[in-house]
């Protein structure tokens, strides 16, 4: 998952600069290849040509998302899952740190492949489905087999329940 998001910073990078152009399209045809389908993203589309002079800025190279959990679960369909929770692609420098997206992730064809992606409804404090397979029910991936904490949120309480919770 680490190769996946240095490949979406430098991709975020190139986006800003109309020059790499052809850079920032080769970054996402690699991101898109790690997706199980259209539905599931990250949010760089392959572009069909530049964007408009003014849309391009210099801009500071981009932060990597935090990945602040991965969960692992033995699944009927997919063997073996993963649930990455994440932070925005480029994240701020402030203070606060919360899990905004749950990419889950399962080897597909041999290939490790996004299967799946739910974000926070911050209102109802649910995870929601955005994309991917439908069958996956976030609060039901299969038999949880371990919890790898990595970096906990911050200044967000709801963030740090979810953290510290074996799923």
């Amino acid at each position: 998952m680490d190769g996946l998001l240095e490949k979406e910073q430098k991709a975020i990078d190139a986006g800003n600069y109309k020059k790499k152009f052809a850079e920032y399209n080769s970054y996402a045809k690699e991101i898109k290849s790690h997706m199980y389908d259209s539905t599931v993203g990250l949010g760089l589309p392959v572009l069909q040509q530049p964007k408009p002079d003014f849309f391009y800025e210099d801009a500071p190279y981009p932060r990597k998302r935090y990945l602040y959990k991965v969960s692992k679960y033995k699944h009927h369909k997919y063997s073996e899952l993963w649930s990455c929770y994440m932070s925005v692609a480029n994240p701020g420098e402030g203070k606060t740190k919360l899990l905004s997206l749950a990419f889950i992730a399962a080897v597909v064809e041999e290939n490790l492949k996004i299967v799946a992606q739910f974000a926070p409804d911050y209102d109802t404090k649910i995870w929601e489905f955005r994309g991917g397979d439908s069958e996956l029910d976030f609060y039901n991936l299969g038999e949880l087999v371990s919890v790898n904490r990595i970096m906990s949120p911050e200044n967000d309480d709801w963030s740090v329940q979810e953290y510290m919770k074996e799923m």
